[in-house]
């Protein structure tokens, strides 16, 4: 079974992201900071992480680079969500590892083609 890492410090965020995700068929795991979020990750190794731009004690963006340049995590996609200014900012968020983005507001159908999209993406051989 696909797992999905869900990193948000909002109870109301994970709750919507997790009933989303119920009927796909993919597990998902909590975290609400990017402490925790790291922990996770390296214990559940999910297949995916769904990370919000802000968290209580580090940026999604630092996040999110973190753990791409980890070669533990070098099948993890990485689906970043923004806001505001944050969605206009493409370029800035391949670099620092993001594989999708997924702007506020979004649907439940906005949500899973997202997942399913940076599950399709094949890894670049060396």
């Amino acid at each position: 079974m696909l797992s999905v890492l869900i990193v948000d410090d909002d109870i109301a965020t994970l709750d919507r992201i997790h009933t989303i995700l119920m009927g796909t068929g993919y597990q998902d795991i909590y975290a609400g900071n990017a402490r925790t979020a790291l922990e996770m990750a390296y214990r559940f190794q999910p297949q995916v992480a769904i990370i919000p731009e802000q968290l209580p004690d580090m940026t999604g963006s630092d996040l999110c680079a973190r753990l791409k340049s980890d070669p533990y995590f070098e099948n993890l996609r990485v689906v970043v969500v923004t806001t505001g200014e944050q969605v206009h900012m493409p370029g800035y968020w391949r670099r620092v590892g993001a594989d999708g983005q997924l702007a506020i507001p979004y649907t439940p159908a906005d949500l899973i083609r997202v997942v399913r999209g940076v599950l399709s993406i094949v890894p670049e051989s060396v």
